[in-house]
């Protein structure tokens, strides 16, 4: 079955930025050996711009752009979130996930949240769908709704070249997970993380950090486990986007039965204020993610 029929099973609108998105994966990838090195511009966070981060923003907004179906695109390589249409759905995204990768060829991805109204505050529990792609050995694709989260693989020979075709259609986090990996220097994290960590390293658990965070969450959603980028002594905000990565990821995290909190309360029911918020972070197998909560009741 492709993706694409998948998605417009579940709405036609929907099917459409699909589409549009499908494609855009397929020109993205052949950027991919092209586009090394930076451009010499900066981000909204002060963030050397690698070449391919460029590429790969303006390629998706054009790709939404051109759907017709979105209003707004807002990314981290934007100063502001973009109006493209007049109507339509909201669409933030992290469009190349890990770009840090590029030089030594590890994992990428793209991350992406859509919203059907867009006006801050928000909270990520409005979202009406979430989607991130992996970019390693194969491209694969993790597609949520509220309550389903389906992966699709990208076909590169036959019928089914450069068409995302469903592998599974109901993932699940295992409630007793085999990875974790935590951001962040080790000498900053709070206790509490320590504390957290040292349980998870006696219970079996293996550390597993690539530095790109749809490609570490992408091994939680397989295996269980945990991945975080804690509150740390010099950066109690955390480092990941709020709206960008964190919010699309949760979304994706509790759609398959796991959990996702900023330590105190779920990152789905957190008010988001600006679009350059950053939180901390928690996410995997529900019980792990607790642990932390009850943790951090002390602070």
């Amino acid at each position: 079955m492709y993706a694409s029929d998948f998605v417009n099973g579940i709405s036609a609108e929907l099917g459409v930025i699909f589409s549009e998105f499908e494609h855009s994966v397929v020109s993205l990838l052949d950027e991919i050996p092209e586009a090394r090195g930076v451009s010499g511009g900066t981000n909204i966070y002060g963030e050397k711009q690698k070449k391919l981060d460029v590429v790969a923003n303006d390629l998706f907004i054009r790709c939404f752009e051109s759907t017709h179906v979105v209003s707004i695109v807002a990314t981290e390589e934007l100063g502001e979130p973009l109006r493209l249409n007049s109507s339509g759905f909201a669409v933030v995204m992290d469009p190349l996930d890990g770009s840090s990768n590029i030089e030594s060829n590890n994992l990428m991805g793209t991350i992406v949240g859509v919203y059907r109204d867009f006006s801050f505050p928000l909270k990520p529990a409005s979202q009406v769908c979430a989607f991130y792609t992996v970019y390693g050995p194969s491209t694969t694709m993790v597609f949520a709704t509220k309550n389903r989260v389906a992966e699709f693989v990208l076909s590169r020979s036959g019928e089914s070249r450069n068409r995302f075709v469903v592998a599974s259609d109901n993932l699940r986090i295992h409630e007793r997970g085999e990875v974790y990996g935590v951001g962040g220097l080790r000498v900053k994290w709070l206790p509490q993380v320590k504390k957290l960590v040292e349980e998870l390293e006696s219970q079996g658990y293996k550390l597993r950090y690539g530095g790109s965070f749809a490609g570490d969450f992408n091994q939680v959603l397989h295996y269980g486990g945990l991945f975080s980028y804690p509150s740390t002594s010099d950066s109690p905000s955390g480092k990941l986007r709020a709206l960008y990565e964190a919010g699309p990821i949760s979304f994706i995290a509790e759609a398959a039965g796991g959990y996702a909190t900023d330590g105190k309360q779920p990152i789905l029911e957190k008010t988001v204020t600006r679009h350059d918020e950053r939180t901390p972070l928690y996410v995997g197998s529900r019980a792990v993610c607790k642990r932390i909560e009850e943790l951090m009741g002390g602070v």
